[in-house]
């Protein structure tokens, strides 16, 4: 919760005045630790808590690339639809690790976001796909129409 906070306030004041830069829609980097508190009684990172992390990243990956303000100027309500996760390797206390979020692809029904988690060796240590939907009065939002002009402007600047 409060690593949220402090990713937010961060994201804001780095950004605060510069336009998107298409560079963090390719390759967004969170740093995390795991702490205490995100263990279960096996001493491993609980599975819910990678859904966590990256909920943590893909907040920050929409404040940095202007995303989520481009949404909301719009109404929209941004919801999960869908989350894969592909678990390959454990995570232990106190290690650090980084989350590199992209965006995969803008189709017609959804965003598809990509999250690789990392550890502090380089070692892959899970892959999460999320389809992120746009509703506006409990209606979906053609996506690839709304984000053809968020793409125009990502270029022009």
């Amino acid at each position: 919760m409060f690593k949220t906070i402090f990713l937010c306030f961060k994201a804001i004041i780095n950004n605060w005045n510069q336009p998107p830069n298409i560079e963090q829609i390719k390759n967004h980097e969170v740093s995390l630790r795991v702490m205490p508190w995100h263990l279960d009684l096996n001493f491993h990172v609980n599975n819910a808590k990678y859904f966590s992390y990256c909920n943590q990243a893909r907040f920050v990956f929409m404040l940095d690339t202007k995303i989520l303000s481009f949404i909301f100027r719009r109404k929209f309500i941004p919801v999960i639809k869908k989350m894969e996760v592909q678990y390959l390797k454990s995570l232990m206390l106190f290690q650090k690790f980084k989350i590199i979020t992209s965006l995969v692809e803008v189709q017609k029904g959804f965003l598809l976001l990509e999250h690789q988690i990392i550890d502090n060796s380089g070692a892959l240590v899970a892959r999460v796909k999320c389809q992120v939907c746009l509703l506006k009065k409990n209606e979906y939002i053609d996506h690839e129409k709304l984000f053809e002009n968020y793409f125009n402007l990502v270029e022009k600047k």
